[in-house]
């Protein structure tokens, strides 16, 4: 890393690195985020059966200890105590995983 000025003069170029969210193999087929957004809640679609585990962390990766289960058919997820801003919702089942990003009006 860079831990003083360069000489004048000097030029530096960085390779950006992609972030984002991608679907990896394993991943939970047919969940649909029906709502992405709200001040009280989103809407998930759970087509598969079974139940499946959810958590909520902010942006930065902190966990904001919302967590709970989704059965079969459509789920309301609770997100009236988050701070306002974009969080991951992460959804867990044994054929895989899932993120979807979600916005706290």
């Amino acid at each position: 890393g860079l831990n003083a000025y360069p000489p004048n003069g000097t030029v530096y170029r960085f390779t950006p690195i992609p972030s984002g969210i991608v679907k990896t193999a394993g991943t939970l087929q047919g969940l649909q985020l029906i709502s992405n957004a709200g001040h009280s809640q989103v809407l998930l679609n759970n087509p598969n059966d079974g139940t499946l585990n959810y958590k909520i962390v902010a942006i930065n990766g902190v966990s904001l200890y919302n967590s709970g289960s989704l059965q079969k058919g459509i789920n309301r997820i609770d997100i009236s105590n988050l701070p306002q801003g974009m969080h991951i919702l992460h959804v867990a089942g044994k054929e895989g995983t899932q993120s979807y990003r979600i916005i706290k009006l």
